[in-house]
């Protein structure tokens, strides 16, 4: 069994957010995008617990939870008791079930059933018991007839409750579809029996402070850590499970079946009688929980001497999480030895696990994040893993089998909240020479936290563009947006380049020297209107090249030296509108093309000439030495003469940044 789907609606910024999950999911984003938010969703899912009102999105709405559970097998329903067990396997359909924990805005968080149901509320099962309840055999055959007229001659005689729900059932099971929709039913049994049907979570936050997060009591984090690495000594203590079992059966009642203790049942009957001499018509029954074999092995504790010898809570950070990721890459090892050289099966685990775990890689170097990513792989081989991480080192597709990216959205109309949007990243389809091309550390960055990419051919263009931005605009600062420089490599990769960011709804822009236009246009993606624009221009261009060649200028065999220099010194009131028209199409779906050229034609050959690769890298950090304010920069980018009040850069930077969705303050 596995949880195959989350959806939060109201919790915090989680509006209405669906998340696809895997045996190994990582959660991606920026800082406050929501990651953690919903890590603890899925454990409060899981176990309960309880939302404070500043948790809502919506202050006057309930708060939903709902997961959709997969291949779900007898192994799963044998951990229901045997008289319940039947209930649930009835509800599955295709071996799925998908259930919601609903926290209202006032009283108890309820845990209920999503099927489809009739769209009559009289068909309900909750309605039909409320039908139901209380009646007599004589009363009840009059109220079904009335309640359910097109069912009346389905009955005969003397009926009971048992056979009026079974005919209803029947008739219910047999609507069409589209008498039907999606709504929530009530368990089909106590929501107790289900606990050990769900995956047990074990949520280890970003650790701000462990005190109570590595307390070694089975229910902490840190307990059920070291309960996942001793499962398999259980195996070794048949006898002491049989006793424990005993136990049980003389503390408290099983199935239904009373065989406790006489101690245990006078005390329970004593606190009866005199509870009823105040609230005659109460009942109550003691339950005593017995100790289970997994808690004894969970309360097992770690001394550590660093110097100073005392219990594990009581060290630093980095060393407690050094601790965690020791006992997981433990627990990998021994997983190895057991499925090795005896060729045996791993043993089945009576419950699975699902591990939250909030930034694994903190405090560790980045040859251990390597290990952890491996260790948490082999985890995942047999519980579920679903990981928030800041760390490139976990795009690896061989391991993380989902990745989804969270974004925060701040585009929004007056008076709204911003909030959470997530997008499963897929990765099928890129080749694996594209996939270590295309995703080094500085793209993996940039694809976990941004919201706009901007594509540039070079270092050159790198190092002058992010400083000129900035320096005409503070706010056009790319170290503070949301908006990452990523370099190309030269224009070829455009299009491999914006299908890897694309999987992960960025918005790429792109910024290329001016001979795109003559060479490789077709690889920009600038669309039909574009391309039509470029031919007549190049038509244009062609014209003007051909009268050169009869005014005595170079050979055909310059032809597209003499293109580019026609495109970047219009002669021809033709070329120089078309261009002009072409740059702006361009601009209008973030294609920059540079209208001077290259982006050293912009302050070269006045720190110096072109040269070489390095030397021009040299040049450009002179530049930026230069161009310490908005008017140094325009008089470099105009040399002669007063500079205008703006330049093309306004209008690149300008588009650019306000894509990002955040406002330009």
């Amino acid at each position: 069994m596995k949880i195959s789907c989350l959806r939060v609606k109201n919790f915090r910024a989680l509006r209405d957010v669906e998340i696809p999950l895997s045996q190994f999911t990582c959660l991606v984003g920026e800082n406050n995008a929501g990651k953690s938010t919903v890590l603890r969703a899925l454990d409060l899912f899981l176990t309960g617990g309880k939302i404070e009102e500043a948790d809502r999105f919506d202050p006057a709405e309930p708060v939903r939870i709902e997961v959709r559970l997969e291949g779900i097998d007898e192994r799963d329903l044998a951990r229901i008791g045997d008289v319940r067990r039947e209930r649930i396997a009835a509800e599955l359909v295709d071996g799925a079930l998908r259930l919601v924990r609903i926290f209202p805005v006032s009283g108890k968080a309820s845990l209920k059933l999503v099927k489809l149901m009739p769209r009559e509320l009289r068909f309900h099962s909750s309605t039909i018991e409320q039908n139901l309840k209380g009646k007599t055999r004589g009363e009840l055959l009059a109220h079904v007839q009335k309640t359910y007229p097109e069912l009346a001659d389905r009955f005969q005689g003397t009926v009971s409750q048992a056979t009026v729900r079974e005919v209803i059932q029947e008739y219910v099971r047999l609507l069409p579809g589209e008498a039907k929709e999606w709504g929530d039913d009530e368990l089909p049994v106590p929501e107790s029996s289900i606990a050990q049907f769900l995956p047990e979570p074990i949520f280890i936050p970003a650790v701000k402070d462990l005190a109570s997060d590595v307390k070694t009591a089975d229910r902490s984090p840190f307990g059920k850590l070291l309960g996942l690495l001793l499962e398999d000594i259980k195996g070794e203590f048949g006898e002491t499970e049989k006793l424990f079992h005993d136990l049980q059966l003389k503390l408290t009642r099983v199935d239904g079946e009373d065989h406790r203790l006489p101690q245990v049942r006078d005390v329970e009957a004593a606190v009866r009688k005199h509870l009823r001499q105040s609230f005659p018509q109460v009942s109550v029954a003691l339950e005593i929980p017995p100790p289970e074999l997994r808690t004894v092995l969970s309360s097992a504790r770690f001394k550590v001497d660093d110097g100073v010898e005392g219990d594990f809570e009581t060290k630093g950070d980095g060393l407690k999480r050094a601790l965690v990721f020791s006992i997981l890459r433990t627990y990998v090892e021994q997983q190895q030895k057991r499925s090795g050289s005896d060729g045996q099966p791993q043993r089945e685990d009576t419950r699975p696990w699902l591990l939250l775990f909030e930034e694994p890689e903190l405090y560790l170097h980045p040859k251990a994040q390597n290990q952890l990513v491996e260790a948490l792989g082999k985890v995942a081989e047999r519980h579920a893993v679903v990981i928030t991480t800041h760390s490139p080192a976990f795009l690896d597709s061989e391991k993380t089998k989902t990745f989804v990216k969270l974004v925060k959205r701040y585009e929004l109309e007056e008076h709204e909240k911003p909030f959470t949007q997530a997008r499963a990243v897929d990765l099928t389809g890129i080749g694996e020479k594209d996939l270590f091309q295309v995703i080094c550390y500085e793209n993996n960055e940039a694809a976990f936290f941004s919201d706009v990419v901007l594509l540039v051919e070079g270092d050159v263009d790198h190092l002058v563009i992010s400083h000129l931005a900035k320096t005409l605009n503070p706010v056009w600062d790319f170290k503070r947006r949301p908006v990452e420089i990523v370099r190309m490599e030269g224009k070829k990769n455009v299009r491999r380049y914006r299908d890897f960011f694309s999987r992960f709804d960025i918005r790429v822009a792109v910024l290329v020297d001016l001979d795109a236009i003559v060479d490789g246009f077709e690889l920009l993606g600038a669309g039909e209107v574009a391309a039509d624009l470029r031919k007549q221009l190049m038509k244009e261009i062609e014209t003007a090249c051909e009268a050169s060649q009869k005014a005595g200028q170079p050979a055909e065999s310059n032809r597209e030296q003499q293109q580019r220099q026609a495109l970047r010194e219009p002669l021809e009131p033709g070329v120089g509108e078309l261009k002009r028209q072409l740059i702006e199409r361009l601009r209008a779906k973030r294609i920059f093309v540079l209208e001077r050229g290259e982006i050293e034609d912009y302050y070269m050959p006045h720190i110096s000439g072109k040269k070489d690769k390095r030397e021009k890298v040299a040049a450009a950090y002179k530049f930026r030495e230069k161009a310490t304010s908005r008017e140094a920069v325009l008089k470099l980018l105009f040399p002669d003469g007063d500079p205008p009040d703006r330049c093309e850069f306004d209008e690149i930077f300008e588009a650019l940044f306000s894509w990002s969705g955040l406002p330009l303050e």
